[in-house]
């Protein structure tokens, strides 16, 4: 059995609250850039890094958030590096 989240305040989950009503329906858009080179045929490693958000709004109060709280939810819960890596076939697996 899984232990409920408690509120911490700085993980993606409570970051990802409106400040004025509480509300958890929000939309968050960002940027996130990618580089990679294809050193190996059929194995490729990727590193990630959080750029910025462009919009943090509240549906329920229609809100525009700051979002410099989420910000370093989001960099901090995205991965630094995926592998993507070609199986049988044309699959493709993605891991962390």
């Amino acid at each position: 059995m899984s232990k409920k989240h408690e509120y911490c305040g700085n993980c993606i989950f409570c970051a990802s609250v409106c400040p004025e009503c509480g509300s958890s329906d929000v939309n968050v858009s960002g940027l996130i850039s990618f580089s990679y080179s294809n050193n190996f045929q059929d194995d490729i490693d990727m590193s990630l890094e959080f750029d910025f958000i462009k919009g943090f709004f509240c549906n329920e109060c229609h809100t525009d958030i700051d979002p410099e709280k989420l910000e370093f939810a989001i960099s901090e819960a995205l991965p630094d590096s995926l592998k993507a890596k070609r199986k049988d076939g044309n699959r493709v697996t993605i891991t962390i």
